[in-house]
């Protein structure tokens, strides 16, 4: 997989971090997962953030020192992260566990390969049990800065 914009993700480890121009996007606390699209046409999938997350700017006054530099936050200014994949060959979403509570859906928990096969197939996972599994030739970060 050809990676733009963006480190590639570790092989031996979940991770649930983008590398990016020497920022790390953490995106299990710190964004939310708002929207995925699958383009069949041009066999693209868009997965979206919202950066910072809801929690983060809530809790602002708290993390500050943490976390607008290292991110680079606008005070309550949010911003898209976007991956696109491109030339997906495998999307695969499999549903949420119905006794997690709602809140749970935008949460992501990690990012790692699937390592039951011989590939380079990325699954997405969230608090509320989602998974978005997906094998394409490219990969590609956007920060909607």
């Amino acid at each position: 997989m050809k990676y733009i914009n963006m480190e590639e993700f570790p092989k031996d480890i979940y991770t649930n971090s983008i590398h990016s121009k020497g920022i790390e996007y953490e995106l299990s606390d710190v964004a939310d997962f708002y929207s995925f699209e699958y383009d069949v046409n041009l066999r693209k999938v868009f997965l979206r953030w919202r950066f910072p997350g809801m929690w983060l700017l809530e809790n602002l006054e708290t993390y500050k020192k943490d976390y607008l530099k290292k991110y680079k936050i606008k005070k309550n200014k949010q911003r898209i992260l976007t991956l696109v994949l491109h030339e997906v060959i495998y999307c695969e979403v499999k549903p949420r566990d119905k006794d997690m509570p709602f809140t749970e859906d935008d949460s992501l928990a990690s990012i790692d390969f699937d390592h039951s096969i011989k590939s380079e197939r990325l699954v997405f996972e969230f608090r509320s049990g989602t998974e978005i599994s997906i094998e394409a030739a490219k990969i590609e970060f956007i920060d909607g800065n």
